[in-house]
C-alpha cells in the first residue's frame, strides 16, 4: 500500500513538473510571437515614414516610388479612377486625402500609429499647420511581398481604395484583369438608406489597333448591407467596340429612385442604333431586374433619314435578372 502511494505521489509530481515546463514553453513562444510582431510593426512604421517623407519631401519621380511601397493593385486602382480627364473619378492625392499641401508641414507633423488590426496603421499629419487646422487621418493596410518588403496595399478609410467597401475582393479582381474604370455612380438603388455603387469597366485598345479587336465592357451593381457588399455583374448589357464603329458606344447612366438606365450607340455604314435597358431594385423580390429595354435605329440607306423605334417591357420577356440579360435573347423574342 504504502508503495502504491510513493508511485502515485510520484506521477503526480511529474505531472506537475510536466505542466510548468509546458507552460513555461508556452510562454516562451507567446513572447517570441509578441517580439515579431513587435519588430515587424517597427519596419512597417518605418517604410511608412520612408514612403512619406520620399513622396513629399524631394523632386523624385513620384511614379517609382509608387511602385516601390505601393502594391499594383492600389496602383491599377488609381491608375483606373484617373485614367479618363472627362470623368476623373479621383482628383485628390489619397495618401494626403487633399490636392495642395505644405511637404514640410507634412514631414514635421507626421505621426504614424498602429491600429486594432495587424498591419494596419494610421499615418497622421497637418496639411498647412494653420492654428486651426485639424490633423487629417490616413488608415493603411500593409502587406509584405515575397522579398519580405511591406507594400501600402488598401487606404481603409477612403471609398475608392478600400477593397471591401468597393466590392473588389481578391477574387474579383482577377476577372477584371486588363479592364480600367470608366464610371462609376454612387446611388441608393434599393432604397434602404445605404450607398450602393454602380460601375461601368472597359477594356482598352491593342498598341497597333486591326479591325477585328474590340473594346469589352462589364457594368458591376454592389449593394451595400451595411457591413459588405454584394456584387453583380453583366458583360453583355454593353456591346463591344469596334474600330469601324460610326456611333460612341457606352454613353451614360442615369438613375431615378429604385430604377437606372445604360444608354449605348452603335453603328456600321448608315445605321445607328441607340439602346436604353432599364433595371429596376424589385423589393418584393429582394433583387435587380430588367424592367424595359428600348431602341432606336436611324436608317439612312435610302438617302432620307428613317427611324426605327422598339420597346419590350416585362411582358414581353418575363423576369430577367441583371445578371442574366442578354440584348440578343430581347431581340429573338
Amino acid at each position: 500500500m504504502t508503495g502504491n502511494k510513493i508511485i502515485f505521489g510520484f506521477l503526480i509530481m511529474s505531472f506537475l513538473i510536466g505542466c510548468r515546463q509546458e507552460a513555461k514553453a508556452t510562454h516562451t513562444l507567446s513572447t517570441q510571437d509578441s517580439l515579431q510582431v513587435k519588430n515587424s510593426s517597427k519596419e512597417a512604421i518605418s517604410t511608412l515614414k520612408e514612403f512619406y517623407f520620399s513622396m513629399y519631401g524631394n523632386d523624385a519621380d513620384n511614379e517609382d516610388l509608387k511602385k516601390k511601397y505601393v502594391s499594383e493593385r492600389v496602383l491599377k486602382r488609381i491608375e483606373s479612377l484617373t485614367s479618363n480627364p472627362e470623368n476623373l473619378i479621383l482628383d485628390y492625392d489619397p495618401f494626403i486625402k487633399g490636392q495642395d499641401y505644405d511637404a514640410n508641414i507634412i514631414r514635421k507633423t507626421l505621426e504614424i500609429k498602429p491600429l486594432n488590426k495587424r498591419n494596419e496603421y494610421r499615418a497622421s499629419f497637418l496639411l498647412f499647420g494653420g492654428t486651426d487646422e485639424k490633423r487629417t487621418n490616413v488608415d493603411l493596410l500593409l502587406k509584405q511581398n515575397q522579398e519580405g518588403d511591406f507594400l501600402i496595399d488598401a487606404i481603409l478609410n477612403d471609398d475608392h481604395l478600400n477593397f471591401v467597401e468597393s466590392g473588389l475582393t481578391t477574387k474579383e479582381d482577377s476577372n477584371f484583369d486588363g479592364y480600367k474604370l470608366i464610371q462609376e455612380i454612387k446611388t441608393d438603388i434599393n432604397q434602404d438608406g445605404k450607398q450602393d455603387i454602380i460601375s461601368i469597366y472597359g477594356t482598352d485598345w491593342n498598341k497597333e489597333i486591326k479591325p477585328t479587336d474590340s473594346k469589352l465592357f462589364k457594368v458591376t451593381v454592389r449593394l451595400n448591407d451595411g457591413s459588405n457588399f454584394l456584387t453583380y455583374t453583366n458583360s453583355k448589357i454593353i456591346l463591344p467596340y469596334f474600330p469601324d464603329n460610326v456611333a460612341s458606344g457606352f454613353s451614360d447612366i442615369k438613375v431615378k429612385n429604385n430604377y437606372f438606365t445604360v444608354e449605348q450607340a452603335n453603328g456600321q455604314g448608315n445605321f445607328i442604333e441607340k439602346s436604353f435597358t432599364t433595371f429596376k431594385y424589385d423589393h418584393s423580390k429582394n433583387g435587380i431586374f430588367l424592367h424595359k429595354y428600348s431602341t432606336i435605329t436611324t436608317d439612312r440607306n435610302s438617302g432620307d433619314e428613317k427611324e426605327i423605334k422598339s420597346e419590350y417591357s416585362e411582358k414581353d420577356f418575363g423576369k430577367i435578372t441583371f445578371a442574366e440579360f442578354n440584348p440578343d435573347t430581347i431581340i429573338k423574342k
